[in-house]
Parts: structure tokens; C-alpha cells; sequence
């Protein structure tokens, strides 16, 4: 009788079943490319809304070595928030199974 072994890793809410393919291979259900898609285009949102509300705030300047050292500070938090709010909605419309 032969055993096959099936792992079930849970990432944030996203099932990715892995399972032996015939030649021994794992192989997922899931698309790795969707997971990795979202991630892609949500950085890249992200990237464009933050930088967007800095230069509407004024905290944003043409070059980056122009910047204070708070004003790269809140840039960079801007980016980052706004990625992973972006990241996260997106992964909720489209990979909530």
C-alpha cells in the first residue's frame, strides 16, 4: 500500500494544498501566480497612492537627498501603509476562495 503525504500551509487566510503529482512532483491547487499578482500589483499601488499623498501634503520633494530626515521617515511610512492596505484589499476580493 502506498502513502501519500499532503501538507495544508495556511497563509493569512489562503489555503495552499500541495500534493504528489504522478511523477512525484508537488503541485499546488492554488495559483501561486494569483498570490503572487496581487502582492505585485498592490506594492505597486501602494507605491503610487503614498508617494501621491506626500506630494499633496507637501512632504514630497523632486529628489530624494532634497528631503529632511522626517519627511523621507513619512514618505516611507506612506508607502508602506498604503501598499498594505492595498495588499489587503485586493487578496480579500479576489482570493477569498
Amino acid at each position: 500500500m502506498r502513502t501519500c503525504l499532503c501538507e495544508l500551509v495556511i497563509v493569512t487566510r489562503i489555503y495552499i494544498l500541495t500534493a504528489p503529482m504522478n511523477d512525484g512532483e508537488a503541485c499546488m491547487s492554488n495559483s501561486v501566480f494569483a498570490v503572487a499578482m496581487v502582492i505585485l500589483i498592490g506594492l505597486m499601488s501602494g507605491v503610487v497612492v503614498g508617494l501621491l499623498i506626500g506630494f499633496l501634503v507637501k512632504k514630497q520633494k523632486s529628489f530624494w537627498s532634497d528631503m529632511t530626515g522626517a519627511e523621507k521617515g513619512i514618505n516611507i511610512v506612506l508607502v508602506g501603509v498604503c501598499s498594505a492596505i492595498f495588499i489587503a484589499g485586493l487578496a480579500w476580493e479576489f482570493l477569498k476562495g
